[in-house]
């Protein structure tokens, strides 16, 4: 009653390039389980890209994405994920990086699930201080319900 069979296939590829200011990386993922209590198929694909235009600036994209196909019980699943960050560090100890992100859920029995996150962090280090405002907007909207969340924080550390 408490033991249950199970076999998982998983087959991985990734390609990686890394020159003096870019770096990028794409995966894909095959992967079947078969058990007693759950069965699936899923392609899970995903994308990195990092670029260093300038000493004090970097960008990132990524990007997965995951398409599952399960047998026990019987549905069908996606998501998507995909996120930008631009970092800059005009000053020794100052760091300030700004982001974007959207992730989408579907699924055959669920209500679509859609999130969007956008935001700003700043860290200051001056001696024995840190200082770091962050500001985060995000929104989700689930079958018809719609939350909104604005976040301001503001942390100051002095460390001994």
């Amino acid at each position: 009653r408490f033991l249950e069979d199970r076999t998982v296939d998983t087959a991985r590829l990734e390609l990686r390039g890394d020159w003096e200011r870019v770096r990028a990386l794409a995966s894909a993922q095959y992967r079947v389980q078969e058990g007693t209590r759950l069965a699936f198929t899923s392609w899970e694909f995903g994308q990195l890209l990092f670029v260093r235009p300038l000493h004090d600036l970097t960008l990132s994209l990524t990007a997965q994405e995951t398409f599952t196909d399960y047998t026990l019980p019987e549905r069908r699943s996606r998501r998507l994920s995909t996120r930008g960050d631009l970092t800059w560090s005009p000053l020794a100890g100052l760091f300030i990086n700004g982001f974007a992100g959207l992730q989408t859920f579907e699924e055959s029995e669920l209500p679509s699930e859609t999130v969007r996150e956008a935001g700003v962090r700043v860290r200051w280090t001056y001696g024995k201080l840190d200082v770091t405002p962050n500001f985060t907007w995000r929104t989700r909207e689930r079958g018809s319900t719609e939350t909104d969340d604005l976040r301001i924080d503001l942390r100051v550390i002095r460390r001994f």
